[in-house]
Formats: structure tokens, sequence, C-alpha cells
């Protein structure tokens, strides 16, 4: 599951540099947003699946976003 949502997030991260595309548009399409959405509002409610989610969907964000901002 971990891996499934790093590899979205890795597509996300793309769709947040090419002009045009909106990463929350890929967000909602790929049924991220709303999981997203409810781990930053709820962050409290449960803490360590919470944070396993935002660091693991962050991480492929940032790598994507570091990694293809240069191509395009």
């Amino acid at each position: 599951m971990e891996i499934i949502i790093f590899l979205k997030s890795l597509i996300i991260g793309i769709a947040k540099v090419i002009p045009g595309v909106s990463g929350a548009m890929i967000a909602v399409s790929f049924g991220v947003y709303d999981r997203l959405i409810n781990a930053i509002t709820n962050f409290f409610d449960d803490k360590k699946n919470n944070l396993k989610f935002l660091v693991i969907f962050g991480s492929g964000v940032l790598i994507a976003i570091s990694l293809f901002s240069n191509v395009v």
C-alpha cells in the first residue's frame, strides 16, 4: 500500500511541475485527495498513521519535483 501511495505521489509531483496541469486534479483522479485532506485536518486524531501517510506522500512529491523540474 505504501508503494502505491509513493508512486501516485511521484506522478502528482510531476504534474505539479508541468505548466497547465493541476496536481490537485491528478490527486482527485487517483483518489488520494480525500485521504490527504483528512490526514491534514485530523492529524492529531491518529498521529502515527497520518504522519506516516504525509511523510510517504510528501517525499514522493518532493523527489518528483526535484528530479523533473530541470526537465521541464
